[in-house]
């Protein structure tokens, strides 16, 4: 730097000595410069500037050298203005010109770096706009880096949104995050490992998706997961091996059939209830006054009061729940005879805190015996009742006793409250129901106002009203039904019973239409047995002297040497003969050579047998009274009818068959179910189908022989038509909800049977048998076509749990 400095001086000095003795010569030959001169000192003048500007780029060499990046700029931007002030072309400038430029792009670069590793606060200092600043000029003086600082300029923008979200939060902030999302972290990983020990697999991979969440790098965390997914690979087979297992296990149980039921079972099955269960009504008081008997009631002239009385009593009594709380009933006097009623010290407790509607009260809930007022008076003045029945609903009890004395009843769902005529006891009341689309419709068809997709839309009552009179739903005084079409909802103003009855009229229409799953099994057996144990003999001899004795036996390709009249065993047949008509095989043979008589025995010793076993079991689920079309086939084109062939001179055309419609080969299952009312049984319309093509008949099949050039045409003359097996019942049953009912079946056996003997010889006590042969085969068929019918829930569930007798359930339907 020293150097640079003491040359900087020099170069002034000369600078200054030079121009010195330019201007004393200028002045001593000032009158007779002429054009050389001016050329002369034009030159020694670009020489001068760009000694001038050279100490400046020297100068801003030496600033950089310093780190004083901002003098530096500044002797650059005086070089460049001096260099080009020189006015030269010549290419030394324009070299010189390049440095600077390049020195400047050190400059900003230092400048860039400096901004950026000394700013600690965007705001305070600006380093980070300043950079920004500089970057920009970069790319106009340097656009051959134009990328590499637009992508540091990305940087910096990123950089200052950080600096920014510091300011907002605080760095204290920040770093509490981070704590926390490492804390969080750990705590993840280690739950993750614990599961993973315990074998809880699953709970492991979401403990380490929520960490992968926070921190999609951690390599850990996606080892550990790795090893669990191998660990749930490796159960996952098990699973597999086990769910095969179950498939054929029910796949070999499918063969056997229910245990049939007893006579003691059949009628439990019989008795039992249905399915449909209002568990909401099963519990309400309207239920409870219907299932509440009452033997025998007999009032002899008793009061109302009395009756109230009795009648808490009995519902207690024969209240068939276990807990036995009977029906609260309430009687409420007219005002008439409240006046005449104890004073409050001295009435009895009605069961209430509060007594009655006007206060809005009913805070003891429990209804302890609520007892009517008891004073003579009142009594004397109340109706006397005089009825006597047997074995009645208690609901239909209380309502003839109010009928013939004219009182007023209500019932809600706490209590029945029976008062006098006069008395101000509010009888309706206003439900909101949801009406089902099935309703709708069902309404709909009954009356008017009806839009096009058959949908009642108006808001008037005529149809419902009139609708629901026809199902016994009365409308007093004050009572009166809407329809709101926009929330499909019906508002019912009416007393309690008539509330209740729309509500059961409701539900039962609302009720969707019962599931059926309808299973239909064939079951297909053929069971062949043989057995034969019997002895041949044959004696052969040669037909003329020059017969050889191997050209005779009875073993080799030909039998030449003998005829019918020398073999004596041509009507001893064995049972293959019977069944096929081609003679059986032998399992021994021994043979006594007589010179060129041979003696032969041979034994037919069979015990066979062979099973062919086929199981079809198509399954289909419908709702009730649709028909379901389960079809399992393969469409094959079979010939119907043959074409003659045609012979002529010029051409030979064999026979060409005709093809119809495709034939459905296999099983095809069309059924129509329909559900009772109580949905205990099902009665089906079943059309089962077992359709096979068993081969074609080619017995008509047969060959043209050409005799002029010797040419056998096979099967010209072919008329093969198809054999096809039809396995079908059509027919209409009626099964109970999961039982299995043989439908139809086919057993068919054929026996053939052969005793053949030769005469005398087979008479023979133990010797006789050698000279016997005796056999037998059975062909056993049996199809069985079993259909099993089960309702279930719209969720694919059964409504009854499966009764199956004798076989495992397989968790099926």
């Amino acid at each position: 730097m020293d150097k640079i400095n003491n040359y900087a001086k020099t170069l002034f000095f000369l600078t200054s000595l030079f121009s010195t003795s330019v201007i004393a010569q200028e002045n001593s030959e000032k009158e007779t410069v002429d054009t050389t001169t001016l050329v002369n000192n034009e030159q020694i003048r670009k020489q001068q500037l760009e000694l001038e500007a050279d100490g400046f780029y020297y100068k801003a060499m030496a600033a950089v050298e310093d780190s004083s990046n901002h003098a530096a700029l500044k002797f650059l931007a005086k070089a460049k203005e001096v260099y080009k002030s020189a006015q030269s072309s010549s290419n030394r400038l324009i070299n010189k010109l390049e440095n600077v430029e390049k020195l400047k792009v050190l400059v900003y670069k230092n400048l860039v770096s400096e901004k950026l590793s000394n700013s600690n606060n965007a705001k305070e200092n600006k380093s980070f706009e300043l950079a920004q600043s500089y970057l920009k000029e970069l790319i106009e003086i340097d656009p051959d880096n134009k990328k590499l600082y637009q992508a540091k300029l990305a940087e910096i923008d990123e950089l200052i949104l950080q600096e920014e979200y510091k300011q907002l939060v605080g760095e204290e902030q920040i770093t509490q995050e981070e704590l926390a999302k490492k804390e969080s972290i750990d705590v993840k990983m280690q739950r993750a490992q614990i599961y993973f020990d315990q074998g809880e697999y699953e709970r492991c991979r979401e403990e380490l998706e929520d960490l992968l969440i926070i921190d999609k790098f951690n390599i850990p965390a996606s080892h550990l997961m790795f090893r669990a997914y191998e660990e749930i690979k490796i159960l996952g087979k098990q699973r597999n091996r086990v769910s095969q297992a179950d498939l054929l296990a029910e796949t070999s149980w499918k063969w056997e059939d229910k245990i049939r039921v007893s006579a003691d079972l059949n009628a439990e099955l019989l008795n039992s209830t249905s399915i449909n269960v209002d568990a909401e009504n099963k519990t309400s008081i309207h239920d409870r006054l219907r299932r509440i008997y009452i033997p025998s009631v007999s009032y002899d002239g008793q009061g109302i009061s009395e009756i109230v009385e009795d009648l808490i009593r009995k519902s207690k009594e024969f209240d068939p729940d276990p807990e036995g709380k009977g029906i609260n009933i309430v009687y409420f006097a007219s005002k008439a005879k409240a006046a005449q009623a104890p004073s409050v010290d001295q009435a009895v407790d009605d069961g209430f805190d509060d007594g009655g509607f006007d206060d809005g009260g009913f805070d003891d809930g429990g209804f302890d015996e609520p007892e009517a007022i008891t004073s003579t008076d009142n009594q004397n003045k109340e109706a006397r009742l005089f009825l006597n029945v047997e074995d009645m609903q208690l609901g239909e009890l209380i309502n003839q006793i109010t009928e013939i004395l004219g009182l007023k009843v209500k019932i809600d769902n706490h209590a029945v409250y029976i008062a006098d005529p006069d008395y101000p006891l509010e009888e309706t009341e206003t439900v909101f129901f949801d009406v089902p689309l099935s309703m709708i419709e069902v309404v709909g068809d009954a009356g008017d106002g009806l839009t096009d997709d058959g949908l009642v839309r108006d808001s008037g009552e005529t149809n419902w009203q009139d609708y629901f009179q026809k199902s016994g739903v009365t409308f007093p005084a004050g009572a009166k039904i809407s329809f709101v079409s926009n929330v499909n909802r019906l508002v019912v103003t009416n007393t309690a019973a008539n509330i209740q009855l729309i509500k059961r009229i409701i539900d039962e229409l609302g009720r969707p239409s019962a599931q059926i799953s309808v299973e239909t099994k064939f079951i297909d057996v053929d069971f062949n047995t043989t057995q034969e144990l019997g002895f041949m003999w044959r004696w052969t001899g040669p037909r003329t002297p020059n017969h050889t004795l191997t050209g005779d036996r009875i073993f080799a390709q030909s039998n030449d040497g003998a005829t019918a009249a020398e073999r004596f065993d041509n009507n001893i047949r064995g049972i293959n003969e019977i069944v096929t008509s081609q003679e059986g095989p032998v399992q021994l043979a021994a043979d006594l050579v007589f010179g060129n008589q041979e003696l032969q025995m041979m034994v037919r010793a069979l015990d066979q047998s062979d099973t062919s076993e086929v199981l079809s079991s198509p399954n289909a689920v419908t709702q009730s009274g649709n028909t379901v079309v389960l079809r399992v086939v393969e469409e094959r084109f079979l010939p119907e009818e043959w074409e003659e062939a045609q012979l002529d001179a010029d051409a030979i055309i064999p026979t060409t068959p005709t093809f119809g419609e495709a034939r459905d080969i296999g099983v095809i299952l069309e059924v129509t179910p329909e559900v009772s009312a109580d949905n205990n049984t099902i009665s089906m319309d079943l059309n089962p189908q077992q359709v096979e093509l068993l081969g074609y008949d080619t017995e008509l099949n047969s060959d043209l022989t050409n005799f002029t050039d010797s040419i056998t045409y096979p099967n010209f003359f072919n008329y093969a038509m198809p054999i096809v097996s039809i396995r079908q019942v059509e027919t209409r049953a009626q099964i109970w909800d999961g039982e299995t009912l043989l439908i139809g079946g086919l057993v068919k056996e054929t026996v053939y049977s052969v005793d053949d003997s030769i005469p005398y010889v087979s008479d023979i006590p133990y010797l006789g048998r050698f000279f016997q042969n005796k056999g037998e085969r059975s062909e056993k068929t049996n199809l069985l076509i079993f259909v099993t019918g089960r309702l279930i829930s719209p969720v694919g569930t059964p409504y009854k749990k499966m009764t199956v007798r004798g076989l495992p359930d397989f968790k099926q339907l």
